[in-house]
This record gives structure tokens, C-alpha cells and sequence, in this order.
């Protein structure tokens, strides 16, 4: 049974809130992607190989996911078994791995975002385009200091990502 704890002190409220939130959406995506046989991580891999000219290494995947390597190997390896995507050498230096994408893994990505353009305008349909947008301010300033503590000193790179093309610019920090 869903709760909804009420604390007297708002930030804990809040912080539990988000994490049922988090809980919550997590869930529901894992059933849903289920359907079309894949899981939101292997999905968000997809997406990433193809908005990356279709090859992609895997530090560059914890560093987008904000994952640690071991966990992005062991989700590779597991699609990689599955059929979704093959791992490479890189012909210009042999100790980096690139990861692409199978026609399998293609025809995955292809269903799992049928799934996808579904179910994050269900969740988001409470919110207005001005709620969106202050939303989006407010969990960057959530993030912020959480990626200062993990990543010290590190700039955050944005990635601007169309429907085929990524641009990578880095924000400045004050």
C-alpha cells in the first residue's frame, strides 16, 4: 500500500517525498519497458549509443548515468548476451572498449521508445509547461551540490541532444 509520511520538519518531507517519487516512477518504468522486453537502464544505453554516432565507451556511459563502471559493465554484459549490443576495441587505442548497437538492439530501442513517448508525458501530464520549467531549475539546484560532493572540483558538461544529434558544451561554473 502506497504512504505518504507527514513530517513536521518539510525538508525531511520533502526528501522522502522525492524518494518515493524516484521509487515510485522507477517501478512503474521497470513494468512497462518489461512489456517490450528490456529494462529503463538498457534503454537509456540505447539512447545513449545512438545519440553518440552509434558507438559509445563505457566511461563515458558512467559518466552520463552518474553510475559507477562496475555497474554500467555488468548491464553491458547482460545486453551484449542478450543480443543488443557488441563490444569493440577502438582502432586508434586498444585499451579503450566501444560499445554499438545490434539491429536487435535497434529494433529494442525502437519498441522500448514506443513505451517511452507513452509514459513520460503520462507522468509529467499533472505538470504545466511553466511548472516544467521550474521543476527542471529546481532539481538542478537539488543536484548541484550532490554532484559537487561526488565529483570535487569537476565541471558539469552539458549535452544538448536532438531526435540524432549531440553537442557537448561545458557549463561554466561561478
Amino acid at each position: 500500500m502506497p504512504i505518504k509520511f507527514i513530517f513536521d520538519d518539510e525538508k525531511l518531507g520533502l526528501w522522502m517525498l522525492f524518494h518515493q517519487t524516484y521509487s515510485s516512477i522507477f517501478k512503474y518504468e521497470d513494468k512497462e519497458f518489461a512489456k517490450v522486453g528490456i529494462t529503463p537502464q538498457q534503454h537509456a544505453i540505447l539512447m545513449a549509443i545512438k545519440n553518440n554516432n552509434d558507438s559509445i565507451t563505457p566511461s563515458i556511459l558512467a559518466d552520463w548515468f552518474e553510475r559507477d563502471a562496475n555497474s554500467i559493465t555488468l548491464i553491458i554484459d547482460r545486453m551484449e548476451k542478450t543480443g543488443f549490443v557488441n563490444r569493440a576495441r577502438d582502432d586508434n587505442d586498444h585499451r579503450m572498449m566501444k560499445i554499438t548497437m545490434t539491429k536487435k538492439g535497434e529494433r529494442a530501442l525502437n519498441k522500448s521508445a514506443e513505451v517511452g513517448n507513452i509514459l513520460i508525458p503520462e507522468m509529467l501530464e499533472n505538470l504545466s509547461e511553466k511548472e516544467i520549467k521550474t521543476f527542471l531549475i529546481l532539481l538542478d539546484k537539488i543536484r548541484e551540490p550532490a554532484v559537487a560532493k561526488n565529483y570535487p572540483g569537476k565541471p558539469i558538461v552539458d549535452i544538448r541532444t536532438g531526435r540524432s544529434a549531440v553537442s557537448k558544451t561545458i557549463k561554466k561554473k561561478k
